[in-house]
């Protein structure tokens, strides 16, 4: 059996590990030069390795060896005499007890290559380290276990989405609003409905029985993204008997709500039948104020209307903003029936009596029209009542009592008869406020109904807490139900007391042993006319414990995937969360846009936030300020705001209250408090902002820009900075501002997430969006979690060791959707699935980690981090010999590969008529097209890129050799010529390889005469073209390419750039040269070796070379390299007449 046969065999067919040896590009090349032996499956925390074959380790060009005193999971990686990294070498892969060998090809992991992740490929451009003195190091650990402990913030049987659909609670995006009880649900049973406006993923109408258990969920009722705003059932005596209700609701007109320009709308109201939806009305219709695009749009259009009503098939609609009534007979299909309209200052709940008269809430009254409603001639109502504060829902019971959800200083149920006198009352009178909860005060009463056993069912509109109340018919409280959280989950666990729950400003104590959770406190709710917090800024979620106090921070909870501009510190008083200080862009906190502050801000500075359209103003001109609450009033005061100008990053707050900004101008900086004032206030000074890295990146994408600070003196960059690439992270250590370490991260972000394969290896971060809080140190090592969007959770050490991978990958892992919630249950080798955007890390007192899951609203324990242990260093000397042998090792993998495959064949068509070399390629059908590139993956979401798809064909025509490539890159071209005589280093070009004479023998490891490679590229816009012979017969002008190690050296390279032709369409692209200028003879019949093949290129470098046969071109920093002709390795031209 072949060398590389056995090498395949050993190792599994996921990770390409043999391709990933830097060797070969055609299927997995990336993650170059290691071989180890791994998994012999995609690894979980539960699947080990198999033997190491040591035998084939030997083969490798450099050999490291390490003993393990147990199986585990190891990382290791190569750093040079200094202590930087150049290669992590394998992260997280599976050995046995003993001793153990993997191999390094000699190559680093520091280029990037930009083009490749925006095909869906995972490749890191192969470099060859220098010779010298290495040392490899890593840790090794036990299994990483991840256990169900409990539920958060949820009222379903469980807390996450079950695919009996009697999981999960109720809408994540708004909270409930609409109520209705039906006798008949489809079941056959009476049931609760519950609608939510907006939902993404969970129920925006949830069915409950009258115990309050749900059966039943449906995601969107009427269209995309919206639940049931409204619900009304139909009692008349000719109301349709297949119809169990009716809802509205109302959605922006145009399909992409992001671009949305708020200025037409749509109406929804859909039939709820037990066969399913029925489409009664789309109605388009202009609101008087344009709606905001995005998310910022989705209240406005709620606000639209203000309630629903059916009886005997009449429909009717509070058009609130327009200030009136729209009645609709329902009619096969969504166009419907409007039958009139009723002018009415704004309308909101309403509702059919039995005898049915139209009771509407109109302002602060509640008026009634008498039956039948008469659209033409509807008269003046009558007035029931004319001093309500702020009306919002109506029911009646079967009694005749009238029931009002009404707000203003009150929020309350107000119950009255048919007269408009008034009865009874549920709740304790009130506005929202913070502090203690009281469950027998309601917030934002909204949509009711009262059920078969008199109870009423209030639909609470707040999202502190969101909330389901029932009460008694005599006014007690009979049960609750709360929750979930928003979309992705989120909230923070205590440090100090597992029992505590802190999420999106509310405290809630969560019972491990039953599972629940109860909300105890309101611990941040600012009072109308309170100080705003910053652009897009959270509550506080994330507690800090300083000098005997509470403090809490937005930090970690402003932005789902990257760092954001500011970041706020609020300090625990009487049990309210207090802000007392921030950081960050000026222009993103409105506070500082008032007058008062206009002489403080810096000369030069804009006081603008928006840069552009849904863009924040982040350049030259920004202003970044820091604010200490020195009066004490809970709000900025000029004296109190300190401003630069300058730009910034994301900002994390630290244990220590410290700010540290990722990016200020062009340092990552921290701003420590200089003190603490008697009120528990941290003061800040910006005169002397301690630089923790004197050159930054800014992100590349909604991914990122934090910077967290450890223990143990590191600096960590979700942002790689200098000389780093941007698509990783990176360790900056803190007693020299020194980069020392990297970490590939080639899809940074949600966005670029979209364009990632399925992970293909052990270690390979996809999507890395924001950190899950401040460092936790299990066992005593510092380390630190980063999320992934797609499900994983990524674990580091501050020295930047990979530790493990927390959950898995979406289209990997098993989904998080069993029916039972059991505490203790192994959820290890479960996906959160993507777009878990809140995820948080919490460590004990006592050392035990936990995890709020984000997505699935549950608590989970991680098991096994305590049992990482270092690999001591091991001394490795690459010598010029070893990197002579890893060249030679690519060149003996690739011609086995070749060997095992057959020798490929393209047809070269000596044709009668000369093609148009005008790169439209319109004259080349039925040409022979070799496959020059096909890696990569097809974005699965909101993305346009795809694979590569490079081919090519050569024909000849008279007295000139043509070639055309289809690459679907107009600019793949662009090269920087830096190098007059190797452009095949300073970017992208076309690339044919030709063995003019067919008598020598094809399986040669050396080129000869009339073996010779044609480059073509273009150089500000000009052709150049050269021909690079490695043998001639003649006068020769000897040109060397050298690298420190080795020379390859050519008789002649010559500028053919006069004589060949070029054009570019679309991609395509078309060249021909002179057969006199290649010493090419074709004849039919005849056979010569040959490859076609492209460069790809970024920044003036190479970074690809791909061709058709030889695939032992990953290296691109070994000139030698990159420059040597290997005729072996090249397929077979065989000439055919047209």
């Amino acid at each position: 059996m072949t060398m590389m046969m056995k090498l395949m065999k050993k190792i599994p067919g996921p990770y390409c590990f043999a391709l990933a040896l830097g060797l070969l590009a055609a299927a997995c090349t990336s993650l170059t030069g290691i071989a180890a032996e791994p998994a012999s499956a995609p690894p979980s925390a539960s699947t080990p390795a198999g033997k190491n074959d040591k035998n084939d380790q030997e083969k490798l060009p450099i050999q490291i060896r390490f003993t393990l005193p147990e199986a585990g999971w190891v990382t290791l990686v190569v750093e040079d005499e200094s202590g930087r990294r150049v290669r992590n070498l394998i992260a997280d892969v599976y050995f046995e007890k003993g001793e153990n060998t993997v191999g390094w090809d000699g190559s680093d992991d520091l280029g990037r290559d930009d083009s490749a992740p925006e095909h869906g490929l995972y490749l890191i451009p192969t470099r060859m380290v220098s010779p010298g003195q290495y040392r490899v190091r890593g840790l090794w650990r036990k299994k990483v276990a991840l256990k169900y402990m409990t539920g958060l913030y949820s009222s379903g049987k469980t807390p996450w989405e079950t695919a009996d659909q009697t999981g999960g609670w109720l809408a994540n995006h708004t909270p409930p609003n609409a109520m209705l009880y039906v006798p008949d649900g489809g079941n056959g049973k009476p049931s609760v409905m519950i609608g939510s406006y907006v939902s993404e993923g969970t129920a925006g109408l949830a069915w409950v029985d009258l115990e309050g258990n749900k059966w039943k969920g449906q995601k969107w009722i009427g269209g995309v993204w919206t639940g049931a705003a409204y619900l009304a059932r139909d009692t008349g005596t000719r109301a349709d008997p297949g119809v169990m209700a009716y809802a509205a609701s109302v959605w922006t007109a145009e399909p992409n709500v992001q671009t949305a320009k708020g200025d037409i709308g749509n109406l929804r109201i859909t039939a709820i039948t037990p066969k399913g939806d029925k489409a009664v009305l789309t109605h388009g219709f202009k609101p008087p104020v344009p709606v905001p695009a995005a998310w910022a749009g989705a209240a406005k259009w709620k606000s639209q209307i203000g309630g629903l009503a059916v009886h005997d098939k009449t429909i009717a609609v509070s058009m609130t903003e327009q200030n009136r009534l729209l009645v609709v007979e329902p009619v096969p299909g969504a166009k419907g029936k409007i039958r009139g309209e009723i002018s009415l200052d704004k309308p909101r709940g309403l509702i059919f009596d039995s005898q049915g008269r139209l009771l509407v809430l109109s302002g602060q009254k509640l008026v009634r029209y008498p039956a039948p409603l008469d659209t033409e001639k509807p008269g003046e109502p009558e007035v029931l009542l004319a001093q309500l504060e702020q009306p919002e829902g109506i029911t009646v019971d079967k009694a005749g009592a009238i029931y009002i959800s009404d707000r203003g200083q009150s929020h309350q149920v107000k119950v009255f008869t048919d007269a408009g006198k008034p009865l009874k009352s549920f709740g304790k009178p009130g506005p929202p406020s913070a502090g203690p909860y009281d469950p027998l005060h309601m917030n934002n009463p909204s949509g009711m109904t009262v059920d078969s056993n008199g109870r009423l069912w209030v639909a609470e509109e707040d999202f502190l807490p969101k909330r389901v109340s029932v009460w008694n018919p005599d006014g007690s409280l009979w049960k609750a139900f709360y929750g979930p959280p928003h979309y992705g989950g989120g909230g923070v666990l205590d440090p100090r007391d597992k029992t505590r729950y802190y999420y999106q400003g509310m405290q809630l104590k969560l019972d491990w042993d039953k599972g629940t959770s109860e909300v105890v406190d309101i611990y941040y709710r600012p009072a109308p006319g309170s100080m705003k917090l910053g652009y897009r800024n959270s509550r506080p979620e994330t507690p800090l414990y300083v000098e005997g106090r509470r403090y809490f921070t937005n930090c970690f909870n402003n932005n789902p995937t990257n760092g954001h501009g500011t970041a706020f510190i609020f300090v625990e008083r009487e049990g309210v969360a207090i802000p007392v200080a921030a950081a960050g862009n000026a222009a993103e906190w409105e506070e500082l846009a008032a007058e008062p502050f206009k002489t403080i801000w810096p000369d030069g500075a804009t006081r603008t936030m928006w840069g552009g359209p849904n863009s924040p103003r982040t350049g030259p001109d920004s202003a970044f300020f820091v604010w200490s609450d020195l009066d004490g009033d809970g709000r900025p005061q000029p004296a109190e705001v300190q401003m630069a100008k300058a730009r910034n990053g994301g900002i994390t707050v630290m244990p220590d209250l410290s700010f540290v900004v990722s990016r200020l101008g062009d340092k990552a900086v921290r701003l420590a408090p200089v003190r603490l004032d008697a009120r528990g206030v941290p003061l800040y000074s910006m005169a002397d902002p301690v630089v923790l890295a004197d050159k930054t990146n800014a992100p590349l994408s909604t991914g990122g820009d934090q910077v967290l600070l450890s223990p143990d003196g590191w600096a960590i960059f979700t942002t790689a900075p200098p000389p780093f690439s941007v698509r990783g992270i990176a360790g900056v250590r803190l007693s020299d501002k020194e980069p020392l370490w990297s970490y590939p991260s080639l899809w940074p972000g949600l966005h670029p997430s979209h364009e990632a394969p399925v992970p293909d290896r052990p270690g390979m971060l996809q999507g890395t969006t924001r950190v899950l809080g401040n460092f936790i140190q299990p066992g005593g090592r510092p380390m630190w979690m980063l999320n992934g969007n797609h499900g994983p959770v990524y674990v580091f050490t501050s020295d930047g060791l990979f530790v493990a991978q927390l959950f898995q990958d979406m289209r990997l892992g098993q989904q998080w959707s069993m029916p039972k919630a059991e505490r203790g249950a192994d959820v290890t080798d479960l996906t959160p699935s993507d777009e878990n955007f809140w995820p948080s890390v919490t460590q004990m007192e006592n050392g035990e980690v936990y995890m709020v899951a984000g997505r699935p609203n549950a608590v989970v324990k991680v098991e096994g981090l305590d049992t990482v242990r270092s690999i001591d260093a091991i001394p490795v000397t690459v010598t010029t010999a070893d990197l002579a042998r890893a060249r030679d090792y690519f060149t003996i993998v690739e011609q086995e590969r070749s060997a095992a495959a057959g020798t490929g064949i393209l047809k070269v068509t000596l044709r009668a008529a000369a093609p148009v070399v005008d790169g439209k390629l319109h004259d080349w059908t039925g040409a022979d097209w070799a496959v020059i590139d096909r890696r990569g993956t097809k974005a699965y979401f909101n993305s346009n890129a795809k694979p590569y798809d490079v081919t090519a064909a050569v024909s000849i025509a008279g007295d000139k050799l043509y070639a055309a490539w289809k690459t679907n890159n107009p600019a793949l071209l662009k090269n920087s010529g830096n190098i007059p005589n190797a452009p095949f280093k300073t970017g992208g070009a076309l690339d044919l390889m030709i063995g003019a004479d067919g008598k020598l023998d094809p399986k040669r490891d050396k080129p000869a005469a009339g073996d010779q490679r044609l480059l073509v590229t273009q150089v500000n816009g000009k052709t150049l073209a050269l021909v690079y012979r490695a043998v001639v017969a003649g006068e020769k002008k000897p040109v060397p390419f050298a690298s420190p190690v080795w020379t390859v050296t050519f008789d002649r390279v010559d500028d053919v750039s006069d004589q060949v032709q070029l054009a570019e369409a679309e991609g395509n692209y078309e060249i021909s040269v002179p057969l006199a200028v290649v010493g090419l003879r074709p004849a039919p019949g005849s056979s010569i070796r040959g490859d076609i093949g492209i460069l790809r290129g970024s920044g003036g470098v190479t970074t690809q070379r791909v061709y058709w046969r030889n695939k032992a071109t990953a290296i691109v920093s070994d000139v030698p390299s990159e420059a040597m002709l290997l005729p072996r390795n090249w397929g077979l031209w065989e000439f055919v007449s047209q």
